[in-house]
């Protein structure tokens, strides 16, 4: 429960449909449907966090674990990311731990991993994808990791637009 629970809704009905209509990936729906001919379409954010709900539940079959374990994994991700983001500002060990410590009992981090929204998966795919970038760059290579870095931070901003702000300011800086 929280102030997003319709954003939630929204995001798992989006899933739901992926998985019952077999819609393709481009093609996300909600269960508000107007009239006989409405097939629900709806143009938010990119869907992949949901098309991925949506075609896991073929392997399992309809469950809420889904999105709650897509949340997790992907907060698992944000810890381990955030980690070696900070190693690599070259801090001690000491230190690295104490910062995902503190992290993981923030209320961003409380709230947004245990909700089905686009806020941690977009933040986790940007600091992964600057944790790819940032040695790259300093050592002026740009082989897979830094395109794969690339990649990323570049599907957290059309993940979630906010990002995009992020995303400028590093191609600012270098």
């Amino acid at each position: 429960m929280g102030q997003h629970v319709w954003r939630q809704v929204m995001g798992l009905s989006m899933a739901n449909n992926y998985y019952q209509e077999n819609l393709n990936f481009l093609e996300s729906a909600q269960d508000i449907r107007i009239g006989e001919d409405d097939r629900g379409l709806v143009y938010t954010e990119f869907p992949l966090i949901y098309w991925l709900i949506g075609k896991s539940y073929h392997a399992t079959g309809f469950s809420h674990i889904n999105g709650r374990l897509t949340a997790f994994l992907f907060s698992i991700l944000l810890i381990f990311s955030s980690y070696n983001l900070v190693k690599l500002f070259k801090y001690d060990e000491v230190f690295c731990r104490w910062f995902v410590f503190f992290l993981s009992f923030t209320p961003f981090f409380f709230y947004y991993s245990i909700s089905l929204l686009p806020n941690l998966p977009s933040l986790s795919l940007f600091i992964t994808g600057i944790v790819l970038i940032y040695p790259k760059i300093k050592e002026n290579k740009w082989g897979f990791r830094y395109f794969m870095g690339v990649a990323l931070i570049t599907l957290a901003t059309i993940t979630k637009q906010l990002y995009l702000f992020y995303g400028l300011l590093l191609v600012q800086i270098y």
